[in-house]
């Protein structure tokens, strides 16, 4: 399964601090529906049961040329796709793999996601 998002926020940003504690931040639930939207684009029908283990590639075309570390890169997407319903928990992973996709600067990530061959 192949499937185009946009470059998510920082993982800073997902969450905002309140009195009573943590809660998904405005930019995070924005993503989150901005997801599912783009799964029903896209075509994107197929569900993963929990029993599925489940390997997941992410390749990132930043938006512009600072310097960003690719490991605050996962969460996002990851929940994204959990919360739409393609898969029911991201400890179904077996492997995780993040590259940069080149200098072109697209604001883009492709995510692969299938079982493990």
């Amino acid at each position: 399964m192949r499937i185009m998002l946009p470059w998510p926020p920082a993982v800073n940003n997902l969450y905002t601090n309140t009195g009573s504690g943590r809660r998904l931040s405005q930019r995070g639930r924005d993503y989150y529906e901005l997801g599912g939207k783009l799964l029903l684009e896209q075509g994107i029908s197929k569900r993963f049961s929990k029993t599925v283990r489940l390997g997941l590639e992410i390749t990132a075309w930043p938006p512009d040329k600072r310097i960003r570390d690719l490991d605050g890169l996962l969460k996002a997407p990851s929940d994204a796709l959990m919360k739409a319903g393609v898969y029911p928990d991201d400890s179904q992973f077996n492997y995780i793999l993040i590259r940069k996709g080149g200098e072109v600067y697209d604001d883009l990530i492709e995510i692969t996601l299938g079982e493990p061959k």
